[in-house]
């Protein structure tokens, strides 16, 4: 799912830059889930369709704790800050991703300023 997410908002802007390659390529390695990994990463890559990744997200938002929800969302918006900009769409996406994960949109600037200065995101506030 993180990756699936994190691919998603990397080619939102209409491409995959080589700093958000960069962090996706982070995700699967030294990973026992690299091939896995890889193989979302290309399919999420190679889709028009969002509703692959928003129906990953759904169903993985029942099991995650407050805390994981927010490391998830963490480590999304470090792709999103990967290439030094915040696109009208990056924007619109990370939002959208957050309101599936029950998080409110009002922490969309805490979330970033957060990420930005490294904090590790626990809890929603």
């Amino acid at each position: 799912t993180l990756a699936a997410c994190m691919t998603r908002m990397a080619k939102i802007d209409g491409e995959i830059s080589k700093e958000e390659r960069d962090e996706l390529n982070k995700l699967s390695k030294n990973n026992e889930f690299k091939k896995d990994i890889e193989k979302t990463i290309e399919k999420v890559s190679g889709s028009k369709n969002d509703e692959y990744v928003f129906e990953l997200l759904r169903k993985v938002r029942t099991s995650l704790t407050t805390e994981g929800t927010m490391l998830m969302l963490g480590k999304i918006v470090q792709v999103l800050l990967a290439d030094g900009k915040i696109d009208k769409n990056e924007e619109k996406l990370l939002k959208e991703y957050m309101l599936v994960c029950g998080v409110p949109r009002d922490l969309y600037d805490t979330i970033i300023k957060n990420v930005k200065k490294g904090t590790k995101l626990k809890s929603l506030t």
